[in-house]
Order: C-alpha cells, then sequence, then structure tokens
C-alpha cells in the first residue's frame, strides 16, 4: 500500500503538504521555514483554496502565497467574505485550529492516486477492485458497515467529481461495495476520460453515533535534526 504524509507545526501545513509527494511521499516542515513554505506554494497548492477560488485569486493577481500575503486582512475579506481572514493566516503559515485526534469516526475510505493515468475500462475495474479490498479490510477492522457509499473520480485534467448512493441495509464486503462502486461509476465520464485518481468511503456507519472509548495520545515530534 502507498501512502504521502505531511509533517508539520499545524493542520494546514501538514495538509497541505500531504499532496505534494503523492502517490507515496513524505513532506517536513520545520518551524523555521513554515512562512517561506506558504510564500513559495503555488495558490492552487493550499489546503483549503478550491479550484473556483484559486481561479477567482489569479484572475486578481494572486499566483502563489507571497502575493497572498501581500494584502492585508482587510483586503482579503472585502474580496473574499469571511474565508478572507483563513486566506490572511495561511499566507503566514498560521493556523490554530485544534487537532482533535479522538473524533468519533463518521466514514471509512480508501482511494489511490496513480503516477500514470488510467484509460482503459479494464484497467479502472481492476483498480476499483483493489480499492473495494482495501475498504472491506478496514470496514472489517474496525467492525462496521455503512449504508451510503461515495465513489470519488479524478480525471487527467484534475476536475473531481463524486457520485453516491444510500442503500437501506448496511454494507461492508468486497463484493458489495465493488457492485455499487462500479453502478456509480456507469454515471460518470470515465469511458472518454482518463483517470489519475478512484477512492470509495462508506458512511452512515453502523456505529456512528456511538462513542469511541479507546484511549488516544497527541504524539509530539521534535523538528530538530543534524
Amino acid at each position: 500500500m502507498t501512502a504521502s504524509a505531511g509533517v508539520s507545526i499545524n493542520k494546514f501545513l501538514a495538509k497541505t503538504a500531504s499532496g505534494l509527494r503523492k502517490p507515496d511521499g513524505l513532506t517536513l516542515i520545520p518551524p523555521d521555514k513554515a512562512e517561506s513554505f506558504a510564500e513559495s506554494l503555488a495558490i492552487e497548492k493550499f489546503y483549503g483554496i478550491g479550484d473556483v477560488t484559486a481561479a477567482r485569486m489569479k484572475a486578481s493577481g494572486i499566483h502563489t502565497g507571497k502575493d497572498l500575503k501581500a494584502l492585508s486582512e482587510i483586503e482579503l475579506v472585502k474580496k473574499f467574505g469571511k474565508a478572507g481572514s483563513y486566506y490572511y493566516r495561511i499566507a503566514r503559515g498560521q493556523d490554530d485550529r485544534e487537532v482533535i485526534p479522538n473524533r468519533v469516526r463518521k466514514s471509512i475510505g480508501a482511494e489511490e492516486s496513480y503516477a500514470d493515468d488510467l484509460t482503459s475500462k479494464q484497467a479502472i475495474y481492476e483498480a476499483l477492485g483493489d480499492i473495494a479490498d482495501t475498504l472491506e479490510r478496514r470496514l472489517d477492522r474496525c467492525q462496521t458497515g455503512g449504508r451510503t457509499i461515495t465513489l470519488k473520480v479524478k480525471y487527467g485534467d484534475y476536475q473531481q467529481i463524486t457520485r453516491s448512493r444510500t442503500v437501506l441495509q448496511s454494507i461492508s464486503k468486497r463484493t458489495e461495495l465493488l457492485a455499487m462502486a462500479l453502478e456509480l461509476l456507469s454515471t460518470t465520464d470515465v469511458e472518454k476520460r482518463s483517470v489519475r485518481l478512484l477512492g470509495l468511503t462508506v458512511s452512515n456507519l453502523d456505529n456512528s453515533e456511538e462513542d469511541d472509548e479507546r484511549d488516544y495520545v497527541q504524539l509530539t515530534i521534535d523538528f530538530e535534526w543534524q
């Protein structure tokens, strides 16, 4: 199994960093590099800035974190509403949102990014089968199932779409997951477009209303190294 990860001093930096070396890489942003990292980042790479907002920013001459940082908080709020205050902080590598390690899980998913786009129906079907395998194992490990399945597809041009369906009975087995995934896939344009990422998520979990009584520990990281 491949995975990418980001490690830093706050949620914004860690989440943004996790997307930089997909599908299999680690990005570390130490405290003294946080602000310079944000300044050098292309605006579409900022976690929390979607395609539509990125396009609006570029139309206003904001192409990098440095461009974003040049605007005052008042200017950003005027342009983008309440989100402007958030953009002001992340342009400086700041994010004071608390990490909540023991949040009750509301969904379980699995996804995979591909270095080479998938271009054939057979390759896409096989990839979905692998993802369904992974998702079944994760559901089994959590001893749960769910009634809503969501398919995520990112095309080769980076456009991302989702399709969902909710059923009456909880599902958790590979055959059920894959059958629903293929049904949802039939409503997309995968036969005409290449695919860069596929994902499946199960929500409306059987135990979503129960408290998770496991003990969690928030780890600390020493950013000093040679």
